[in-house]
């Protein structure tokens, strides 16, 4: 759920507005199987109004560090502007299964030269409902048809 905009006054006024869409979210989905939601803030003091264990992201962040390391190495603003333009890429979950490997035993460095191979990057996998993220690159993995890769592709 991103529900976040800056049409609103002040940012505790969006802030206010997500959480309370989000509450409403929540109580509409209350005898269902709820979806992941992330909740996006745009301060910092107003994720202790969330109830525990809501994962959220305080939108202003992400963007102020994107911004340090674009003034640090200005090469880095044409990948940017690559990865978060509306015609950029995405960050897909692909099944496991699809990739035609499942119970092969390999390491992450070689599930990475095979993913490439068919034009997208893995950044990780996730496992029983466990995301990893970048694991180590010479550990062994043997994937599963309920394993998913985390990738990022181009639209």
């Amino acid at each position: 759920m991103s529900a976040s905009s800056d049409h609103f006054s002040s940012g505790e006024e969006a802030d206010a507005t997500t959480i309370l869409r989000y509450l409403i979210v929540r109580e509409i989905l209350l005898d269902r199987e709820s979806p992941n939601i992330v909740v996006e803030l745009m301060d910092t003091e107003n994720v202790s109004l969330l109830p525990s264990g809501v994962e959220s992201i305080v939108s202003p962040t992400p963007l102020s560090h994107m911004l340090a390391q674009v003034a640090l190495r200005r090469e880095l603003h044409t990948v940017f502007d690559h990865l978060f333009s509306p015609a950029g890429a995405d960050i897909t979950l692909a099944p496991a299964s699809s990739s035609g490997i499942v119970g092969q035993k390999m390491s992450f460095e070689e599930l990475k030269t095979f993913v490439q191979a068919r034009g997208d990057v893995v950044l990780g996998l996730r496992r029983s409902g466990v995301i990893l993220l970048n694991p180590d690159r010479g550990a062994r993995l043997t994937l599963a048809e309920s394993d998913e890769l985390i990738l990022l592709t181009n639209v």
